[in-house]
């Protein structure tokens, strides 16, 4: 999977070890990748519907904890929205608009308890709970 970065194409590599995903960028006019040694171990990136940024849960490898939300920007610039180890975080699923971030997160010592569904409001950079549980929410179009 990748989007369009005017002569480049970032894209997304799952190597066959942890089944992890990175980041990576594949300049088409030079044909060679690149690909920045990252200090996280990433997963279910997911791209704003104008292609200018992604969510991605990340974790530090061999720390304990969950999986945290993170934007990473075109530039390569990343910032991480959650901060909560031990909360496990699903895959962030963007709004129409590009605004709003809905992803589930669960307490990873409370065995039984369901996953909470979350919003992040990405303008006003706050997270918005709600009374919904589940995993894995999406939008509907």
């Amino acid at each position: 999977a990748g989007t369009p970065l005017g002569r480049r194409k970032a894209v997304q590599v799952i190597p066959v070890h942890h089944f992890r995903t990175r980041l990576v960028t594949f300049d088409l006019a030079s044909l060679t990748l690149d690909a920045p040694q990252s200090q996280f171990e990433e997963w279910g990136v997911r791209w704003a519907p104008d292609g200018g940024r992604t969510s991605v849960l990340r974790r530090v490898p061999g720390a304990g904890g969950g999986g945290q939300v993170w934007l990473v920007e075109r530039d390569g610039t990343a910032r991480q929205l959650t901060r909560d180890t031990a909360v496990d975080h699903g895959p962030a699923q963007w709004s129409a608009d590009g605004r709003y971030l809905a992803f589930h997160r669960i307490a990873l010592e409370a065995a039984g308890v369901p996953a909470e569904v979350v919003l992040w409001d990405t303008a006003g950079d706050t997270l918005i709970g709600s009374p919904l549980t589940g995993r894995s929410p999406s939008w509907l179009p």
